[in-house]
């Protein structure tokens, strides 16, 4: 099977990005052309400029109990011993009212943390924060001054040391958070959260960092909220194509980049 289920929402989008999103990732029949993806990226901005003005509201935090407690320090630990220092506590909280920036969801991938969900506290605390979810060393080939890694996701970045070595990094599988003026921001993480979605707004557990950059869109009179992608007018149901990932790194410019492709 090439595809997967995912939904967009599409309202918040440019117009480029949800032409992309709609001609390029999703797989539909017949092809969608780029008048119709136009025309649906339209429609659905409409009704995200229709909706009343969305002041910004606290998402909902809960205590954590004991155990979790537990999960949370081991974690903070580890973060300060490998010297995050934009990460500041460990909180628990509802994922609806969550700001997001992400406009695309495989409800396919969340499947795969149902068994994370039902198990006893605090299993999902942990796969919340990334314990025992990096995917560790990748597989690269070099060809003169070019280096191609084949990538089991997309979060890793090439880093180069002031001798000209490259390390290979892959980031903190957590689902982060960012508190943005009296508000919360999901910052990364979108597929464990939006299982908790779907599981009658369970609880999710999520590393708090600072961040350089808050996205416009957050910060808008009509700020997307998590609980959109549960809205039959605001989110579109679409297949999307599977993916892989590489890393392309020039070790002559020092650059290096993460590229997309379709899985054949």
């Amino acid at each position: 099977m090439t595809t997967l289920d995912g939904k967009l929402l599409l309202g918040w989008m440019t117009k480029e990005e949800a032409r992309t999103a709609l001609c390029d990732a999703c797989h539909f029949d017949p092809v969608m052309t780029t008048v119709k993806a136009e025309q649906l990226w339209q429609e659905y901005k409409q009704r995200v400029d229709v909706l009343p003005e969305r002041p910004s509201t606290a998402a909902t935090e809960l205590s954590l109990d004991s155990p979790e407690q537990a999960v949370a320090e081991e974690f903070l630990s580890t973060a300060k011993l490998h010297g995050a220092k934009n990460v500041v506590e460990v909180i628990k909280v509802l994922p609806s009212e969550l700001l997001i920036n992400q406009f695309h969801i495989v409800t396919d991938l969340s499947n795969k943390y149902h068994g994370a969900l039902a198990a006893p506290s605090p299993s999902w605390a942990r796969t919340c924060l990334g314990f025992e979810m990096l995917s560790g060393k990748v597989n690269a080939q070099q060809t003169g001054n070019k280096i191609v890694a084949q990538l089991p996701h997309a979060e890793y970045r090439g880093s180069f040391t002031p001798n000209g070595r490259l390390n290979i990094i892959e980031a903190q599988p957590m689902i982060g958070i960012v508190r943005v003026k009296g508000a919360l921001w999901l910052s990364s993480g979108y597929h464990r959260a939006y299982a908790a979605l779907r599981a009658q707004n369970a609880p999710i557990f999520a590393a708090v960092v600072t961040h350089p950059v808050v996205p416009d869109v957050v910060l808008g009179f009509r700020s997307p909220r998590f609980s959109d992608y549960t809205s039959e007018t605001l989110a579109m149901s679409v297949k999307m194509w599977r993916v892989r990932y590489e890393l392309h790194v020039d070790l002559q410019a020092r650059t290096s980049q993460v590229r997309r492709f379709r899985s054949a």
